[in-house]
């Protein structure tokens, strides 16, 4: 799966269509400092389509990446910073 470039970045897509059921399931992913980089940034990524998908559900996505972005993980490399700007630059649009 991770080696399937479509399928790394398709599946936010998909998950972000579920809206709010898919929040606390990507967050975790987000914070799992034991799970492959790439499934992190993909709950990263999930949560940005809930925000963008489901506007009811943007406040709450926010108020998780502040909560991550308050204590990131340290080991994050350029490809997560990169994910991690994207998601400020949604909060700036908010």
């Amino acid at each position: 799966l991770l080696e399937d470039d479509y399928a790394v970045a398709e599946i936010p897509v998909v998950l972000g269509m579920l809206g709010p059921a898919a929040v606390e399931p990507a967050y975790t992913l987000l914070c799992a400092a034991d799970a492959d980089e790439t499934l992190r940034i993909m709950g990263l990524d999930t949560l940005t389509e809930v925000a963008k998908r489901h506007p009811q559900e943007k406040a709450r996505v926010l108020a998780l990446y502040d909560r991550y972005l308050d204590a990131p993980d340290p080991a994050a490399t350029p490809d997560a910073s990169e994910s991690a700007n994207e998601t400020k630059e949604l909060k700036d649009a908010a």
